[in-house]
């Protein structure tokens, strides 16, 4: 199965009951495992603004993967940017 490295602005739109963001992650879901780097998971924890919160965004992120970042991922992310430009 592929992998799908999801963005902290599509969790935050996704958040907000914003139908595209929730349609597409919805149809990536079919075919591919959805991932959110660490970097994301701080990202969204930092936004929280009481322990309620928190432990709502814990449920919420237990349906993604999340992958931890070390050199080898750094540098295949530094790739894939290079593509883009």
């Amino acid at each position: 199965m592929a992998s799908v490295l999801i963005d902290t602005d599509i969790l935050i739109d996704v958040a907000r009951a914003i139908e595209i963001a929730i349609a597409r992650l919805e149809t990536e879901a079919q075919t591919s495992t959805l991932l959110i780097s660490t970097i994301t998971q701080m990202e969204l924890t930092i936004g929280c603004r009481n322990r309620a919160e928190l432990q709502n965004l814990d449920r919420f992120l237990q349906r993604y993967e999340i992958i931890k970042l070390n050199e080898a991922i750094s540098d295949k992310a530094m790739n894939c940017f290079r593509f883009i430009v």
